[in-house]
C-alpha cells in the first residue's frame, strides 16, 4: 500500500500557482513539486459545491486520519481518526508570522501526525481558510515588486468588460466608488464584489495581490509538507475542490457571479517518492473530472497507474464533444466541459460557448459563430 499525504483546498485558483502559467504570483514549492511530479492541465469539478467534491474524492478509501477546519464534517466517517480544529471567526487580525496563521496550525499537526509513533497510511488535511479567513502576512507579498511582465491571458481577463447587470444578490465589498485603493488590503474577510464602472482602477490587482498572498502562505507551509511525505516515502497530493474568481466575468470572490470557468477549473498536482519519471516532471493536458480523480489519483495503487501511458498521452481525438463533462451546479441551468467546448446555460436562460483550451478565462462567447455545437450540448440527446 502507498501511504499518502493528501492536501485538499477550497477556493484554491490555478491563476495563481506559477506551473499553471501565473503571471502575478509567485510559487517556488508548487512550481517544485510539478518539476518532477505530475500535473493535471484541466481538471474540472463535476460539481460546483466543493464539499461535495471532497465527498466523492473521500468516498474512494476508507481509514487514515482526517485533520480538517471543520468545513465539511460529514467526510469524517470515511476515517478512523479526525482531528478538527476550526476557524476562529471572531479573530479578525492578520497574522505577524506564517507559524500564527490557522493554515499553519493545520500543518503542525499535520507535522505531528507523521512523527506519531505509528503513521496512519493515509493522512489528509482539508482547509477552507481560501474562502472564509484571509490571515497570511502581508508582507509575503511585497507591494514594491514590478507588475511590467504581464502575460497575454492575464491582462485579457482583466481587460475584459463586466456584465451590464449582477447576479446572485452579493454584497459589494467595501471598495465600492472612485478614487485610490490600497496596494493590498488588510482586513481578514475574503472579497464577494461584483466589478463596476466605478470601482478604482487597482481594484483588481490589489484583491489578486492579497489572494496571492494567501497562496504564497501555502506554498512556504507546503515545503515543510514536502519534507514530511519524504520522511515516511509518502506520495504528496495537491488539489483544489473549488476555484476563485480573480476579477474574471466581473466578480471577485469565491463562488460568486455567474458560474465559468475560474470556479470549477482546479489544480491537481502528485508527487511521488520516487518521481514520476526519471525526476522528469509530467502534465495530463487533457479534460478530466474530479469524480474520476478518486478512482485514479486517490488509490493504493497510484504509483502503478502512474504515469500514464505513452499512447493515452499521444492520443488525440478529432471529436471536439469528447469527452462530455457535466458539471453539477444550483447556480446554472446546465453547464458542459467537452474536450474543445464550455457551454452554460445561466438561470436567466443566456447561452454561452467558449472554445477550449484556448480561451482560458472564458473571453470570448463564440456562440453566434457555431450554433450546432451551442444547440448539441445545450441537452443531454
Amino acid at each position: 500500500m502507498t501511504r499518502q499525504i493528501v492536501i485538499t483546498l477550497e477556493g484554491l485558483s490555478v491563476d495563481a500557482i506559477g506551473c499553471y502559467g501565473s503571471a502575478f504570483n509567485q510559487t517556488p514549492t508548487i512550481d517544485a513539486m510539478a518539476s518532477d511530479g505530475f500535473v493535471w492541465d484541466r481538471l474540472v469539478c463535476h460539481d460546483d459545491r466543493p464539499d461535495v467534491v471532497l465527498a466523492t474524492l473521500v468516498s474512494s478509501r476508507h481509514g487514515g486520519l482526517l485533520i480538517d477546519d471543520g468545513t465539511t464534517p460529514s467526510v469524517g466517517r470515511a476515517f478512523d481518526l479526525v482531528q478538527t480544529m476550526p476557524i476562529d471567526s471572531a479573530d479578525k487580525s492578520v497574522a505577524n508570522r506564517v507559524e500564527d496563521t490557522h493554515f499553519s496550525r493545520l500543518v503542525q499537526s499535520l507535522d505531528e501526525a507523521v512523527n506519531a509513533d505509528s503513521p496512519a497510511e493515509r493522512i489528509w488535511l482539508h482547509s477552507g481558510f481560501l474562502t472564509r479567513h484571509w490571515d497570511a502576512p502581508r508582507d509575503l507579498f511585497p507591494v514594491d515588486e514590478s507588475w511590467d511582465d504581464w502575460g497575454d491571458d492575464d491582462q485579457e481577463f482583466l481587460d475584459t468588460e463586466p456584465p451590464g447587470t449582477v447576479s446572485g444578490g452579493a454584497p459589494q465589498s467595501e471598495t465600492d466608488g472612485e478614487g485610490a485603493c490600497p496596494p493590498i488590503f488588510e482586513g481578514v474577510e475574503p472579497p464577494v464584489h461584483p466589478v463596476v464602472a466605478n470601482d478604482p482602477v487597482d481594484l483588481i490587482m490589489a484583491w489578486m495581490r492579497t489572494y496571492g498572498c494567501q497562496v504564497r502562505l501555502i506554498d512556504q507551509l507546503l515545503d515543510r509538507c514536502v519534507d514530511l511525505a519524504d520522511q515516511i516515502d509518502a506520495t504528496l497530493i495537491l488539489m483544489g475542490t473549488s476555484g476563485f474568481n480573480l476579477g474574471q466575468n466581473g466578480w471577485i470572490g469565491h463562488g460568486c457571479g455567474p458560474l465559468r470557468s475560474a470556479q470549477i477549473q482546479v489544480p491537481l498536482i502528485v508527487r511521488t517518492p520516487q518521481g514520476i519519471h526519471h525526476d522528469v516532471g509530467m502534465r495530463w493536458p487533457k479534460l478530466t473530472g474530479s469524480q474520476d480523480v478518486a478512482a485514479t489519483v486517490i488509490a493504493d495503487d497510484l504509483v502503478d497507474r502512474l504515469p500514464f501511458t505513452a499512447e493515452q498521452w499521444a492520443a488525440d481525438s478529432d471529436d471536439a464533444f469528447d469527452p462530455m463533462l457535466v458539471t453539477q451546479t444550483e447556480t446554472a441551468d446546465r453547464c458542459v466541459n467537452t474536450g474543445g467546448w464550455f457551454y452554460v446555460r445561466d438561470r436567466d436562460q443566456s447561452e454561452h460557448l467558449y472554445l477550449k483550451p484556448d480561451d482560458r478565462h472564458d473571453h470570448n462567447d463564440v456562440g453566434r459563430l457555431a450554433p450546432d455545437a451551442l444547440d448539441r450540448l445545450s441537452t443531454d440527446g
